[in-house]
Parts: structure tokens; sequence; C-alpha cells
């Protein structure tokens, strides 16, 4: 168990992009309002649950009222990078109070507002072209920061409950979103803009933490698939499901060498892979990630 806790941890460290320690703007792009896109993308169908636990019989989280009532915003709109900014606080400040009350994905009490934190639905504004850059940027940059915190938040929670892999395996992967997001901002700018100068520096800054902390990420998250023998195959099958989105568009952000690196690691787990179904969606993984 020490061993497992201590790799989650460092994926937890590694998961965050080198430069964004700074403090976002907080001026924001106000949020987005809901698609069925979005909708789909998040559906019941995609989070398969995880088997009954005692703990299930006695759940210690709490309602969305009683999260409000410390900090959290409402989970009944599309959340702007402020109240990411608030809900990481507020989990900070709940799990030193008590680990057990975090949200849960899960959960009949805590659910929801689990599933508002990991909702790829806030990010679809960001896509907006009509919505200044630097804004959209500074926006982005506090939900990923956010999103670490809350994911290292987890991460210390799962020393004490194993069961919280799941929620992990969410968070990292929402925040996988947040930086494709990112790297989608830094596509739109033709090369000449992303050069460093004194009066524009943001685009060149957020290019070089994005070339500085993707290859991080990529390893981070290659690291929780490798993992994957610690959690249910249904969570296994889900989670590669999920990569099999979120790592190309990774992947092909990084040196040829780690492009190498990372597609031999998930090539090995397709051919080692004893269950069937799940060694056939380790095998769907890697012909997304080694497609030209």
């Amino acid at each position: 168990m020490t061993r497992v806790c201590a790799r989650v941890s460092l994926v937890a460290l590694s998961l965050g992009l080198a430069a964004c320690g700074g403090s976002a703007a907080r001026t924001e792009v106000p949020a987005a309002s809901s698609t069925k896109a979005a909708i789909a993308s998040e559906s019941a169908v995609d989070r398969p649950s995880e088997p009954a636990t005692a703990e299930a019989d006695s759940d210690p989280t709490l309602s969305p009222a009683e999260y409000e009532a410390r900090g959290m915003p409402s989970i009944q709109n599309p959340w702007t990078a402020i109240d990411y900014q608030l809900a990481a606080a507020a989990l900070v400040a709940i799990a030193e109070e008590n680990p057990a009350h975090l949200p849960r994905l899960n959960s009949k009490q805590s659910g929801p507002v689990f599933r508002r934190i990991v909702s790829r639905e806030d990010l679809l504004v960001y896509a907006n072209r009509n919505i200044d850059w630097d804004l959209r940027r500074a926006s982005l940059m506090a939900i990923h920061e956010s999103m670490l915190s809350v994911l290292a938040v987890y991460a210390r929670a799962f020393s004490a409950n194993r069961a919280l892999q799941r929620e992990i395996l969410e968070l990292s992967v929402k925040d996988s979103h947040s930086v494709i997001a990112m790297w989608n901002l830094v596509d739109e700018l033709p090369k000449d803009l992303l050069k460093k100068t004194a009066r524009n520096p943001s685009p060149a800054l957020l290019l070089d933490e994005l070339q500085d902390g993707t290859p991080n990420m990529v390893r981070a998250t290659v690291l929780l698939i490798e993992l994957c023998e610690e959690n249910s195959v249904p969570t296994c099958i889900w989670h590669a499901g999920e990569l099999i989105h979120v790592l190309p568009p990774l992947i092909e952000r990084i040196t040829p060498e780690r492009q190498a690196e990372a597609r031999q690691r998930i090539a090995k787990l397709a051919a080692s892979e004893p269950n069937p179904a799940l060694a056939k969606q380790f095998k769907l993984l890697h012909e997304a990630v080694a497609a030209p």
C-alpha cells in the first residue's frame, strides 16, 4: 500500500505545469451554458459505478448545501475560474477537518458536487474566440491550478482511503482537458505572436509553460494507467477509454523521444493484460497514441 500511495502522490505532483505557480487574474470569462454534447460526454454510461462498500452504507460525505456553507460555489450552474478557486480553497479546509467529508463520485449525497468539479462543460466557453485571448488564458490557468490543488488534496486523502482512486482518475482527466484547452489557445495565434515581447509576454510565457509541463503530464497519465491493477476492471476500461481522447493531443506536443517512450509503455500494457476486455481497450489506446 505504501508503494502505491507514494506513486499516486508522485502523479499528483507531476501533473502540474512547470511554471504555473503565478497568480491568475481575478477577472474572468463568464460561465459556459450547457450543451447536449457536454451532457452526453458526462453521462452515467461513461462513469461505471464502483462496487458497494461498507462506507457507502453510512456515507460520511456532505450534502451540496453543506459544501456551500463551507465556501464552495453552487453546483446549479457551470463554474467560472473564480468558482474553481473557491472550491479548491474550501476542499483544502474540508480535508483538514476530515478527509472523509471530501465529495465522492458515487455518493448519493456528494456525487453531484464531485461531478461539478470534474465537469468538462465548464471548459467549453474557452473555445469562444470572441472572448479576449488573454482573459481566456488567465481563466484556464486558474482552473488548472485549482484542479492541481484539489488533486493534491485527494492524493493525500488516498493514503488513508484507497477507495479514492476513482476520484483521482477523474480529477486527472479533467485537468488534462484543461491543458488541452490551453494548447488550443496557443494554436489560435500566428507564430510571430508567440515570440516573447515586453509589450505582450503572455503568449510566449504560456507556450513555455506548456512545453515544460506537458511531458510531465503525459508521464504521470501513463503511470496512472499502469497502476490500473489497483482499480476495478470497469474503472480501468473507463479510464483507458477517456485516455483515447486525452493522450493523443498531449503526446503530439512532446518530443519524439518522449512520444516513443509513452507509446512503448502503453504497448506493453496491451500485450501483457490478461483480461480480454481490458486488453482490447489498451490496444485501442495504443492505436490512438500511435496514429500519425
